[in-house]
C-alpha cells in the first residue's frame, strides 16, 4: 500500500500529494529515463552505450510485466468451477471478510485479474485456498 506525503512545492502555490510505493513500475522506470535525457549535460550527453543498456533494460522489464500478467490470467483461469476461500469486501460494510464458493468466471479490466465467487468479485491475490471436492456436491 502506497504511502502518500503532501508537501508544498517552492515553485508553486499549490500541495503536491506524492505516493511512496514499495517498487518500480515500468511508467517509473520511463519517467527516469526521460528525466535522465532532459537534464543531462548537452556538452557531454550520455554514452550510446549506456542509453542502448538502459533501453535494454526496461525492454526486459516490459516483457517481464506482460508474463506476469499472463501468468495470473492462466492462474485464475484454472480456477473457474473450482471451490476456493478469499476474503473480499463486505456487501454492507466496507470490512474484509471471508468467502467461500465456486468460481464463476474470470474478469480483466485495465490488465487486473479478478475472479467472479458466487456472485462476488473477488480479487485473484485474495484466493486463500482453493478446495478439493469429491464431485458429489456443487
Amino acid at each position: 500500500m502506497p504511502i502518500n506525503e503532501v508537501t508544498q512545492s517552492p515553485h508553486l502555490s499549490d500541495q503536491i500529494v506524492r505516493s511512496h510505493k514499495t517498487e518500480l513500475g515500468k511508467d517509473d522506470f520511463l519517467k527516469l529515463l526521460l528525466t535522465q535525457m532532459q537534464y543531462q549535460d548537452p556538452l557531454e550527453p550520455i554514452d550510446n552505450t549506456e542509453y542502448i543498456a538502459q533501453m535494454a533494460s526496461f525492454s526486459t522489464l516490459e516483457q517481464m510485466t506482460n508474463i506476469a500478467q499472463e501468468f495470473s490470467l492462466l492462474k485464475s483461469l484454472q480456477l473457474v468451477g473450482k471451490r476456493v476461500s478469499a476474503t473480499a469486501e463486505g456487501l454492507e460494510t466496507n470490512e474484509v471478510e471471508n468467502i467461500v464458493g465456486k468460481v464463476e468466471k474470470v474478469m480483466i479490466n485495465a490488465g487486473k485479474v479478478s475472479l467472479v465467487v458466487d456472485g462476488r468479485k473477488v480479487d485473484i491475490q485474495s484466493v486463500k485456498e482453493v478446495i478439493e471436492t469429491d464431485g458429489t456436491t456443487d
